[in-house]
Formats: structure tokens, C-alpha cells, sequence
């Protein structure tokens, strides 16, 4: 499957996943594979006005591997 294509069925099983749990579904950016860092102060600034006192924010681990997503 081209990656386009695993990207859109990643975001639908997600989409059923949040519905399923009731839970409210995550803000997905869908920035291209390895391109994090070049974006990083305005990944910040998204990140930060979509936070709220009661959010959950998760994140990877920057060395596991596949830091950007």
C-alpha cells in the first residue's frame, strides 16, 4: 500500500478507535514523514493554543526511532 494510502487508513481506524472509547478525536497534523524539525516553533505554537488546563497532551520519545510521528 502506498504510504498516502496507509495514512488515510491509520487516520479512519483512529477516527473509529476515539469513537468507540467516547473520547474526543486528537488533532492530527498530517506534516510529511521527517519534517518535524524544520517546523518545530510553529508545531510549537499549534500545540500550544490547542492546549487547555484539562488537555492530555502525548508525545514519542525523541530517540525511539521515529522522533516525528
Amino acid at each position: 500500500m502506498a504510504a498516502r494510502g496507509l495514512a488515510a487508513t491509520g487516520v479512519r481506524e483512529a477516527a473509529r478507535g476515539y469513537t468507540v472509547l467516547g473520547a474526543d478525536p486528537p488533532i492530527q497534523l498530517m506534516l510529511p514523514d521527517g519534517h518535524v524539525s524544520p517546523d518545530e516553533a510553529w508545531l510549537a505554537g499549534l500545540v500550544e493554543a490547542a492546549l487547555t488546563s484539562e488537555s492530555v497532551c502525548l508525545a514519542t520519545w525523541a530517540f525511539d526511532g521515529h522522533p516525528d510521528h
